[in-house]
């Protein structure tokens, strides 16, 4: 039995199959994408007190008034930890690489 005149038609079917297939992956995708950025945009709710919530957002940059550590950040780290952070982005600043280390005791 002769079926060659079904080739377009498999033909056409499998490119429709492949269509779909690529097109739930890509709803796949964004569904998992979105929860993603749903997660990374959550802000946890870390206790604070008020002085530690008077603290402002900490100057990386005299030319450049955008490039600070946010308030939100700032407030909990230690003073080593912004000096960690002004001595990467002052290494970035000048085209070099930097490490830091720490010494866990």
């Amino acid at each position: 039995m002769n079926v060659s005149y079904l080739r377009p038609f498999v033909k056409l079917t499998t490119a429709f199959d492949m269509e779909t297939q690529q097109n739930s992956l890509s709803m796949q995708m964004d569904s998992i994408n979105s929860k993603l950025l749903e997660a990374m945009t959550e802000r946890p709710a870390f206790p604070c007190a008020d002085e530690q919530r008077r603290i402002e957002a900490y100057p990386l940059d005299p030319d450049d008034p955008s490039m600070v550590i946010p308030a939100s950040i700032n407030r909990f780290l230690r003073g080593y930890q912004r000096e960690g952070v002004w001595f990467l982005y002052s290494k970035y600043r000048h085209g070099m690489g930097g490490i830091l280390g720490d010494d866990m005791g």
